[in-house]
């Protein structure tokens, strides 16, 4: 062998660069079309489904509307009394939407909720079955699913992304820590 030889760097296959670049490409295009794939994300209470729907419009007539009003809208005067936020709008005009799904369940089934890192009662008594409330999870979520019923368009869209953005990372449904 002649030095000249063995100082001549080794020259790479132009197919075996097209075939990376190639199986890179497929790598990114098979990513993209599962992400796009994959099933939309779920919420236990479901507008689509009626049954939950009615369950939720029975359960508030024999549980919240005393409080909340007729159609959840409210007490008169809601804003003003200031020990609780008692009979707060649930419909579109009211703030509720403003909250993710999982607040608002634990809103119900605690009767508290947390505002500014404070805990705060919100009703006097706990409704879930959990804190030896009435009210089963099943309930409750019927109940969330009437409330959004309500909403108008840009408010679903808003409170939905909210509870997408509030779900704790690796959960698949709300109420699942």
């Amino acid at each position: 062998m002649t030095s000249e030889a063995m100082q001549t760097p080794p020259r790479h296959s132009r197919v075996g660069l097209w075939f990376g670049l190639g199986a890179v490409a497929l790598c990114i295009a098979t990513v993209g079309f599962i992400a796009a794939n994959r099933p939309a994300e779920q919420s236990l209470a479901a507008v689509e489904n009626q049954k939950q729907v009615d369950l939720g419009q029975l359960v508030y007539q024999r549980n919240c509307m005393a409080c909340h009003g007729v159609k959840l809208k409210g007490k008169p005067n809601w804003e003003v009394e200031n020990a609780k936020q008692a009979g707060i709008p649930l419909s579109a005009d009211g703030t509720t939407w403003h909250l993710s799904d999982q607040r608002l369940f634990d809103a119900i089934a605690t009767g508290t909720r947390v505002k500014g890192g404070k805990s705060e009662r919100i009703h006097d008594t706990a409704f879930g079955d959990a804190q030896g409330g009435k009210l089963s999870d099943q309930e409750i979520w019927a109940l969330i699913a009437y409330f959004k019923t309500t909403w108008t368009a840009r408010q679903f869209e808003s409170q939905k992304e909210t509870s997408l953005r509030e779900r704790p990372v690796g959960s698949t449904a709300p109420g699942s820590k």
